[in-house]
């Protein structure tokens, strides 16, 4: 998990990041959206904040929370870059969880 901040008319909430891809991601929340609604977060990576505005996919309930599926529509090339690393690292991470309870 992965946490973010949704800013929204100059507040920020901490939102975790439950899931992502190197297109998207799903936070937790029970913030009310829209869809196709852009969205501004700002995402705390081991190394570095990045920023990055979502359109929101879907938003609901799901077995694992309520909260808001997302596609990434504009971030820096080099937050991009910084994203898409993070997400090989909870690939590899998870890998290696999986083979530990084997």
């Amino acid at each position: 998990m992965l946490p973010a901040r949704l800013l929204r008319n100059g507040d920020a909430s901490g939102v975790p990041i439950l899931e992502m891809s190197p297109s998207g991601l799903f936070l937790l929340t029970d913030a009310p959206v829209k869809m196709r609604q852009m969205l501004e977060l700002e995402v705390e990576l081991p190394d570095r904040i990045i920023k990055m505005f979502v359109t929101v996919r879907s938003a609901g309930q799901t077995v694992r929370g309520r909260g808001i599926g997302a596609e990434i529509f504009v971030i820096d090339p080099a937050d991009r870059t910084a994203w898409v690393q993070q997400y090989y690292r909870e690939l590899e991470r998870m890998s290696r969880d999986q083979d530990a309870t084997l």
